[in-house]
């Protein structure tokens, strides 16, 4: 078997299925994960160094991304080794040590062990997006990933409508232990499936609207004629009609209100950035049958808020409040990053760090608070704030990238307008929840992301063989 087919589809397989166990969070989960992403990295890079084909982005145009990104690992890895100057290592060590009577090994950051597993899910993470990056240099293979997670998000959204509305109390044969009025999936968490919902949401909304744009460019109908728009459509139009639709259903019935507006936003920043090529392109491009099937759209859009909203809209009608305490976790996580402003406390220590900080004011609803609810200040806080800069600098980067390939290309611009749309949907959601931190969501979107800036380059200026 060609080695770049075994890779692409094995590489597919895995991030469509990491939503099954819980979104992947679970230690077994994500070391599995992590193990076949690294294999399948390895395959590629042996596969690369016998064939120069496979490499698609030459270092000019990746030195951007694997520079900060090296750095980023090479800054963990001292966080965790213990090799640092004694006056970096953070004072518990130096406590412990004397309230054990025994001299300790320190180190900055306050738990090695889970540092090493987070450097594991970064560079899992990182492989995704290099693989995609790599194959998504072709077009089919951009468009086979969008469909894979189309696909992948709309078998999830039956799933979950189906134990939903069944009152099934059950992630596939184990019992629920929260949520239990809310559509999750196969996901432990509503917010986490709700990020997870948007996200193919976009996928799938990007593949229709390359679909209308194809029966508009070359169906024949004269400008305005609607009815013959929508006789000129065929399967793959209607079946992302509803799949869109279910998808959003199950978002509304996740009751999440960060959710649903993070993926409001998102959708918001795909419908702006994808529609800036639509100027000026002649009458094939009227836009009475886009408005149509946009107000179509809309009505099916707006039947479904009705039926399945309810609760989702009574929640923000509430406001998002403080009864949680996460305003209190954001001041203590605030407090804590002062101490190490500038090395952290550790990538993937933030449980061991927060503990440290907690009082007897913050009354959060577990004993034990294992994220910040807020990643940008998580971060800041494991990582340290310079390299919290890094990371911003390079996902900026990433996400202009994206912005000018959708206004600059002529074809295919809309795969990077949903790299800018979904990074606008995690980013969003990112400041008031972890979901970016579950890993099948990690990994569903720096799929589509890789593909998303693979296609930021037009293919004149930066020819590709087979595209």
């Amino acid at each position: 078997m060609n080695p770049r087919v075994f890779i692409f589809w094995s590489l597919l397989a895995v991030v469509t299925l990491a939503p099954l166990p819980f979104g992947s969070n679970r230690p077994w989960s994500w070391s599995l994960l992590s193990l076949s992403i690294g294999l399948f990295v390895l395959f590629w890079a042996i596969a690369a160094f016998r064939d120069r084909r496979l490499i698609l982005i030459e270092w000019q145009r990746a030195r951007l991304i694997l520079v900060p990104f090296s750095l980023l690992v090479l800054w963990f890895l001292v966080q965790a080794s213990g090799l640092t100057p004694e006056i970096w290592d953070h004072p518990f060590w130096k406590d412990a040590s004397n309230a054990l009577g025994m001299p300790l090994a320190g180190a900055i950051s306050l738990n090695p062990e889970a540092s090493h597993t987070a450097l594991m899910r970064l560079l899992a993470y990182g492989g995704v997006f290099w693989l995609a990056f790599q194959f998504g240099r072709h077009e089919k293979h951009t468009k086979q990933i969008f469909w894979a997670i189309a696909i992948a998000g709309t078998l999830y959204a039956l799933y979950g409508l189906a134990a939903h509305l069944s009152g099934s109390e059950k992630i596939l044969w184990y019992q629920k232990w929260a949520y239990k009025n809310s559509l999750t999936s196969t996901f432990v968490n509503r917010n986490n499936y709700a990020t997870y919902a948007g996200i193919t949401l976009i996928a799938t909304l990007t593949l229709l609207l390359a679909e209308i744009r194809h029966v508009l460019r070359y169906s024949p109908i004269s400008s305005g004629d609607v009815l013959g728009f929508f006789d000129a459509c065929g399967f793959r139009f209607y079946y992302l009609i509803a799949t869109a639709g279910t998808i959003f259903t199950t978002l509304l019935l996740t009751h999440s209100r960060g959710g649903f507006l993070s993926a409001a936003i998102g959708l918001t920043a795909f419908a702006i950035v994808s529609n800036m090529r639509i100027r000026r392109r002649g009458k094939i491009f009227a836009l009475l049958p886009i408005a149509i099937a946009g107000a179509f759209a809309c009505g099916i859009v707006g039947a479904i808020f009705f039926v399945s909203g309810g609760q989702t809209l009574d929640r923000m009608n509430k406001g998002f409040g403080t009864t949680d305490d996460r305003l209190a976790i954001y001041e203590q996580t605030l407090t804590a990053t002062q101490d190490a402003p500038a090395t952290g406390i550790g990538i993937g220590a933030f449980k061991e760090g927060f503990r440290l900080y907690r009082d007897e004011d913050l009354r959060f609803y577990v004993g034990t608070v294992g994220f910040a609810h807020n990643t940008y200040l998580e971060l800041a806080l494991e990582a340290g704030i310079p390299a919290l800069f890094l990371i911003g600098i390079l996902f900026s980067y990433l996400t202009l990238l994206c912005l000018l390939g959708a206004l600059h290309r002529v074809r295919n611009a809309l795969y990077p307008a949903a790299g800018v749309a979904i990074t606008a949907l995690v980013g969003t959601h990112a400041l008031v929840d972890f979901s970016l931190q579950i890993p099948a969501v990690a990994v569903t979107y720096l799929l589509l992301f890789g593909g998303a800036c693979a296609q930021s380059w037009s293919t004149r200026a930066f020819p590709v063989e087979g595209d």
